[in-house]
């Protein structure tokens, strides 16, 4: 097993672990998370870069499995370190939630049956209408909510605490 230095916002945070199995190598990340967003993997070579996808936030920590094939790695050289890029910045608003209204059961939200499954586990749930889309904020605390609509969060900062929001329409679809 091979191990890397992993960054974060230029401080050495974590750990990058690569494991060759014949023609293919799992790497594993594991980071502290300073909340500050939605980050995503690059792996660095003496030759290049590799983007590895989204850092999964977990107990405190940003995470991230995948098994690679060799070729794709040996196209970036010799592996110097890992680094977690920000994606999506986390808003720095702060608000107590005016216009918003606690939902109870977040998962009537939703047509799509793994949509309203994934929403049954959630708590914490707020709407509120504006211009015809419906925003659904959940609060983020150790796993992140709604899984299945990971890539479609805003995350911001709502009565002091970080949350997940998502626009969506009136069949609990995402929309831009």
């Amino acid at each position: 097993m091979l191990k890397h230095p992993f960054y974060i916002r230029g401080n050495r945070e974590g750990c990058l672990t690569l494991e060759p199995q014949g023609d293919r190598s799992t790497l594993s990340i594991f980071c502290n998370d300073d909340e500050g967003g939605i980050y995503r993997g690059v792996l660095y070579g003496e030759k290049g870069r590799l983007s590895l996808g989204t850092l999964i936030p977990k107990d405190g920590k940003l995470v991230l499995h995948c098994v690679l094939p060799n070729h794709q790695l040996e196209s970036i050289g010799a592996i110097e370190k890992g680094e977690a890029i920000l994606s999506y910045p986390a808003s720095s608003q702060s608000t107590d939630l005016p216009g918003w209204r606690k939902e109870p059961t977040p998962e009537r939200l939703f047509d799509d049956p793994v949509l309203m499954e994934a929403a049954k586990r959630v708590k914490h749930a707020w709407i509120r209408q504006e211009n015809g889309v419906l925003f659904l904020a959940l609060l983020w605390e150790r796993e992140f909510p709604l899984l299945p609509l990971f890539c479609f969060a805003q995350i911001m900062l709502l009565e002091k605490k970080r949350y997940a929001v998502f626009a969506l329409d009136s069949r609990g679809m995402p929309v831009a």
